[in-house]
């Protein structure tokens, strides 16, 4: 069954099930470097409103959301870049959501003179051992540009993280 996908900017209304997808996310284990529960504050402070932030875009399937798609400034990126994060629901998975959150991003930064003048790429680092991570970002078009070998996450054995990059077109 098809389901309509809405995509706007996150609202605050929208923090507590937006908590509820990460924190489900990291529970499981495996496919995000954050870790920690997270709050209505401090996932407002990492993904919607701190110094780093650019803006956070949130699916939602029958005014319910199903995901969420942030763009920041990553210090050890070179200039002109931003690191880009998606996160869908586990539980009650919609098909689909990712891509949608890719297209409305792609068009919130063609729509904004600003963002389109200021950034040339979009860096996605994802842990080697998610494969689901790793084949949607190739799916979007990124390619892989860089490794970062044996890195440690708490409680987890080190894992590679790959560093994959999307030139965006002006």
């Amino acid at each position: 069954m098809a389901h309509e996908i809405t995509v706007r900017p996150v609202q605050e209304g929208d923090l507590p099930d937006l908590c509820d997808i990460l924190n489900e996310i990291i529970e499981i284990g495996g496919s995000t470097a954050y870790e920690g529960v997270f709050d209505c504050s401090r996932f407002s402070e990492t993904f919607v409103s701190g110094d780093t932030c650019i803006v956070c875009l949130v699916a939602l399937v029958d005014g319910r959301p199903m995901g969420f798609q942030t763009l920041a400034l990553y210090p050890t990126l070179p200039e002109g870049w931003a690191d880009i994060g998606t996160f869908a629901r586990v539980t009650g998975k919609v098909k689909g959501i990712g891509s949608a959150l890719f297209r409305h991003m792609q068009q919130h930064l063609r729509n904004n003179d600003s963002l389109s003048k200021s950034f040339t790429c979009l860096n996605a680092s994802i842990r080697s051992d998610n494969q689901q991570g790793l084949s949607f970002y190739t799916k979007m078009g990124f390619e892989d540009y860089a490794i970062d070998k044996a890195v440690t996450f708490e409680n987890d054995k080190p894992i590679d993280r790959i560093s994959k990059k999307y030139v965006l077109a002006h």
